[in-house]
């Protein structure tokens, strides 16, 4: 990283934060993963309270996963899509619908708006959850978001069954 260990161990330019703040236990010679309730509790609360970060090291498996676990599911599918379209892109109109025909497509593209939906709803229900201090405007919020993610899904669903079926009239 290229600082010196007076400069790491320094508490006012770096943090140095565990996953949670509840001791798991122990089996099998290690440490247990860490309880998801500390974990969402007390580190959503500490980075609330660290606005200014500028880098972030995931030390140890359990805090990789936290952190990219959605990334990875998303970046997995994108570069399927890409590679595929890359490779064998279409050039009219029927080729288009010959190229969503494909099942390996039809269901990339559907994993794909999925966890995009869910990339959504993780996001902005954080900002709301942040930012909307009273609980009935927050519970309001909250449900407008997840009825119009809901909305998006099921016209996700829909393009995708009528580029399937070529169903023109949908």
């Amino acid at each position: 990283m290229g600082i010196d260990s007076a400069r790491f161990y320094d508490a006012s330019e770096i943090a140095i934060i565990p996953m949670g703040y509840c001791y798991p236990g122990r089996r099998n010679g290690g440490d247990l993963p860490p309880r998801r309730e500390c974990a969402s509790f007390w580190l959503d609360h500490l980075l609330a309270k660290l606005p200014q970060i500028k880098m972030t090291l995931l030390v140890g498996l359990h805090a990789q996963r936290h952190f990219l676990r959605q990334r990875r599911k998303l970046s997995l599918t994108s570069c399927f899509l890409l590679t595929h379209f890359l490779l064998d892109r279409p050039t009219s109109y029927r080729a288009w619908h010959a190229w969503i025909e494909s099942p390996m497509v039809s269901i990339s593209a559907f994993i794909f708006c999925a966890a995009l939906l869910a990339h959504m709803w993780v996001g902005l229900r954080d900002v709301i959850l942040d930012y909307v201090k009273p609980v009935a405007v927050r519970l309001g919020a909250l449900a407008l978001l997840g009825l119009g993610l809901v909305g998006l899904g099921a016209w996700v669903i829909r393009s995708l069954y009528c580029m399937r079926f070529c169903l023109l009239d949908c």
